[in-house]
């Protein structure tokens, strides 16, 4: 069974569409350290430093170890350095202290090597020395900077809950959250951390703590980092999801109607009273009481001119097996209606353009399922559409019974 039939009986199991197409809900969707490393990468070739030190925080919230290889777009590649991208980010915003901070991991896991140690150690010893020579503020001022610093964390922090709150509203992003537990908790951790933030800036801010209003300010900081990365992710999975919304539904439109779980009925040939079906097209039942018409064989030379000559059974014989080939079709058992075809003549008759048609369909059907890599089916289809035309031009698909990508093929074929 090819594997659009596999994915068509998940759907009949009643499988969710995503699990029907292969997404995998694992927690490495949620946690792609190497896109946050990628962004900030790019940060760093444009100098948005503060863009940078966001990057890099959610990429070592997510992967602290340095030194694996990480593919930024082509060709390519760079070591995994977040914390001293980190601290490169941190020496250009001059927060020396936290530059210096960054890169004592970074040089103490011993993946950065090179010109970057020797980059990190010149600056590392620059932001010393400009620490060391600050003015010591005095405890009033001290505390004032803390309470301000501290308490523009814990607004950024709420912007970012703010932004989730919004996403969880939005319609469109109702089956990531309802689909990501992992999402969910998360984002109560981030939580838990903010509001724990808070406490520490009222009781430091109440007693005029300055460590504890510092503590505010770094628990406040990591909040806002875990927050942010879940709208990232957020934003990245529903992009996702949209682009494998549209896949299923180009599916879909390629497959046949009744492989889209349409209770469609067995197409039958209904004659009108003079033996004739001008204009139907198939996919009708046929009126009650009437018989169908006698068969009758193509002349030898309009034999020849079939795109494939079938094999001659008995003409009574020749209802029945259309029925069991239409029948083959709407259940998307293309070769076996390929093959009941091949063994039947329905003669000069309608029998005989739908047999084309419903030959064109079955190899079109089976071109959209190897990929669309087989030219010789499309060809073969294109086929068997002119010789159902030519023997009958009101044969036509009906766009009930057919898939809309057969309708159109049918349609452009002269």
């Amino acid at each position: 069974m090819s594997s659009s039939r596999a994915w068509i009986g998940s759907l009949r199991r009643g499988l969710p569409w995503f699990l029907a197409l292969g997404v995998s809900w694992t927690p490495a969707v949620w946690a792609d350290y190497q896109e946050s490393y990628r962004e900030g990468i790019g940060a760093v070739d444009r100098q948005n430093w503060a863009e940078v030190a966001r990057y890099m925080q959610a990429a070592i919230n997510e992967n602290p170890r340095e030194g694996e290889n990480v593919r930024l777009y082509g060709v390519r590649f760079e070591v995994y350095l977040p914390y001293y991208y980190l601290g490169l980010a941190q020496y250009h915003l001059d927060n020396y202290q936290a530059a210096v901070a960054a890169w004592d991991v970074s040089e103490s896991q011993g993946a950065v090597k090179g010109k970057q140690l020797r980059d990190l150690r010149a600056k590392r010893e620059a932001c010393r020395r400009a620490v060391a020579e600050e003015p010591q503020p005095s405890e009033a001022k001290a505390l004032a900077e803390a309470l301000r610093r501290a308490g523009k964390m814990l607004q950024s922090g709420a912007v970012a809950a703010g932004e989730i709150s919004q996403l969880r509203g939005n319609p469109d992003f109702s089956a990531v959250f309802e689909q990501a537990p992992e999402l969910a908790a998360e984002e109560a951790g981030a939580m838990d951390q903010l509001r724990l933030a808070q406490d520490k800036f009222n009781a430091g801010k109440a007693a005029s703590d300055l460590a504890a209003l510092k503590e505010a300010q770094s628990l406040a900081a990591e909040a806002e980092s875990r927050l942010r990365n879940i709208v990232s992710q957020a934003r990245t999975l529903h992009e996702q999801l949209e682009a494998r919304r549209a896949e299923q539904q180009r599916i879909e439109e390629e497959l046949p109607a009744p492989a889209r779980e349409k209770p469609l009925p067995v197409p039958a040939l209904p004659p009108s009273d003079d033996g004739e079906r001008g204009g139907q097209q198939v996919g009708i039942e046929p009126r009650p009481g009437v018989r169908e018409a006698p068969i009758t064989e193509l002349p030898p030379e309009r034999v020849r001119e079939q795109p494939s000559a079938p094999r001659k059974i008995e003409p009574s014989a020749t209802p029945a097996r259309l029925r069991s080939a239409a029948q083959a079709f709407f259940t998307a058992d293309y070769n076996e209606t390929l093959e009941i075809l091949a063994a039947t003549s329905f003669g000069a008759s309608k029998a005989q353009a739908v047999g084309y048609l419903l030959s064109a369909a079955a190899r079109y059907s089976l071109f959209l399922e190897g990929g669309r890599q087989d030219e010789s089916l499309r060809e073969a289809a294109a086929a068997d559409v002119a010789a159902c035309r030519q023997l009958d031009p009101a044969v036509r698909p009906d766009p009930a019974m057919f898939s809309p990508a057969f309708t159109r093929f049918f349609e452009a074929i002269p």
